[in-house]
């Protein structure tokens, strides 16, 4: 599996909702209602300003 570097901002909200998913999951937290929503943002917004395009891919050839 390769590396991929990610902008820092991005890298450190990943890892935020990653960790609550993990209390949800495992442990069986319950967030707030703001969280949820919160992290969709950031999640909608990490696939949004990391997505492969056509031009990254004719780059990469």
């Amino acid at each position: 599996m390769r590396k991929v570097d990610f902008n820092p901002k991005y890298e450190a909200a990943l890892q935020e909702i990653l960790q609550v998913a993990d209390l949800v999951k495992l442990a069986k937290a319950t967030p707030d209602e703001d969280i949820h929503s919160s992290f969709m943002t950031k999640a909608v917004d990490f696939v949004e300003q990391t997505k492969i395009t056509s031009s990254d891919i004719d780059t990469q050839s």
